[in-house]
C-alpha cells in the first residue's frame, strides 16, 4: 500500500482580507464605545438624558476656585462625575464665572459640592433642590467634613475616556474599510 505523504500538501494562507474582516468584527465594540461617548457630549433631548439634571454654579467670590459635585446616595460622599467634558471634577471657576454641572437625579442625586480654594483648604456649598446655586463668599462657607474632602480630592480631574474612546472607535471602521478596498481590488483583478 502506498501512504500518502500528508505533509506535502502546500498550506493554505490566511488572506489580510480574512484578517482584517476578523479584525473589524472583534474590535466592533470599540465602535459602540465611541459612539456612546460621543452620545453622552451631544445636547440630544428625551430618551438619551432622560434623568440629567443641571445646575449653574455662579462664584461670585474674588477667588479662582474648584468645583466637585458630590453625593452621598450610597451611605459615604461620593464625586459625581462631569462626563460630558474634559475636566471630569474639580471644575475651575474663575470669578464671575458660572460653571454648569450636571448629574443624573435618579440614581446621582446632588447634594453638595465642595468648593476648594487649594489642596487642604476646601468648604461646602449646599444644594438646595431646584435652585441655581451662587457663591459670594468663600469664607462664609462650612468648612467640608474630612471624607467629602476625601473624595473630592481623591478623584482624577481629566476625563481620558472622552478623548480615547472615540479614537479607537476608529479601529475596527479602518480595518471594516480595509476589508472593503481589498475585496473590490480582488473582484476587479479576476478575470471574467
Amino acid at each position: 500500500m502506498a501512504e500518502t505523504n500528508k505533509t506535502n500538501r502546500p498550506r493554505k494562507r490566511i488572506s489580510a482580507r480574512v484578517i482584517l474582516l476578523v479584525a473589524a468584527l472583534l474590535t466592533s465594540p470599540l465602535c459602540c464605545l465611541g459612539g456612546m461617548q460621543v452620545l453622552s457630549i451631544l445636547p440630544l433631548p428625551g430618551f438619551f438624558s432622560l434623568f440629567e439634571t443641571e445646575v449653574v454654579v455662579q462664584n461670585d467670590s474674588a477667588d479662582t476656585l474648584t468645583l466637585t459635585p458630590i453625593t452621598t446616595t450610597r451611605g459615604y460622599p461620593q464625586v459625581i462625575y462631569q462626563t460630558a467634558s474634559l475636566r471630569q471634577c474639580q471644575v475651575v471657576a474663575a470669578p464671575g464665572e458660572a460653571v454648569l454641572l450636571t448629574y443624573d437625579a435618579a440614581d446621582f442625586p446632588l447634594v453638595g459640592v465642595a468648593v476648594c480654594r487649594g489642596i487642604e483648604d476646601c468648604r461646602l456649598l449646599a444644594y438646595e433642590y431646584g435652585r441655581d446655586m451662587v457663591l459670594d463668599s468663600y469664607q462664609a462657607l462650612p468648612e467640608l467634613d474630612a471624607g467629602w474632602q476625601e473624595a473630592a480630592q481623591g478623584c482624577r480631574p481629566f476625563n481620558v475616556a472622552l478623548v480615547l474612546f472615540p479614537m479607537l472607535a476608529l479601529v475596527p471602521l479602518g480595518a471594516f474599510a480595509g476589508w472593503v478596498v481589498m475585496t473590490r481590488r480582488k473582484k476587479l483583478s479576476e478575470p471574467g
